[in-house]
Formats: structure tokens, sequence, C-alpha cells
């Protein structure tokens, strides 16, 4: 799992979910965190797509691109406390300055 690409991709017709995409016996596995087996990218069908995003290049020409997520990143609880702890320190601060995150309702 050491050589796994991460993407974007739908399973089925649910929502987009993060896949680890590996080659195991020369074929591409895609690895989904709700499933124990890998879906098989190179079967026809696939039973599974990887999430494309378009793009603009050069040229104005139009390019199709896979949505590629960074591996996650390997963190410690305490290292996330401590995150937690500067973020809960910044909204403290800027509602000090007037400023509120939260849920807005732009439509009557």
């Amino acid at each position: 799992m050491n050589a796994a690409k991460f993407y974007w991709a739908i399973v089925g017709d649910a929502s987009p979910e993060p896949v680890a995409v590996v080659v195991e016996n020369g074929k591409r596995m895609a690895y989904t965190c709700g499933c124990p087996d890998p879906f098989d990218l190179d079967a026809e069908p696939p039973n599974i797509e990887l999430v494309q995003d378009g793009v603009m290049v050069g040229g104005g020409t139009w390019r199709q691109e896979l949505i590629k997520l960074d591996p996650p990143r390997k963190v410690t609880s305490v290292q996330l406390t401590a995150e937690r702890e500067r973020a809960e320190k910044r909204l403290a601060l800027d509602r000090k300055r007037g400023i509120r995150h939260g849920h807005r309702r732009f439509n009557p």
C-alpha cells in the first residue's frame, strides 16, 4: 500500500468517496473505506468510476483529469488536540472582532 495513489471515485450511484489505487498482479485495484474487497479498474465494466475534473489548458484546449488526493497524513491525538486548540483560539479572536463563523441563510 505504500505505492498507493489516492483519488475520488463513485461506486454505483453513491456519492464520491476517496479510494486508494494500487497495482496488483498487473491490474489497477481500487480500495474504498467501506468495502474490504477491491474494485478492478481495468474490468469491463469496472463498477467504479474515478472522478474527473475538466480543466482548460494552454491554447484553449479542454482536458479531463482525475481528481487526485494527497495521502492522508499521520498525526497523533496530541497533535490533533493542539491543532483544535489553535483553531479555537483563532475563532475566539474573530468573535472578539465581531466576525461570526457559522450558518447564514441567504434566501428568505
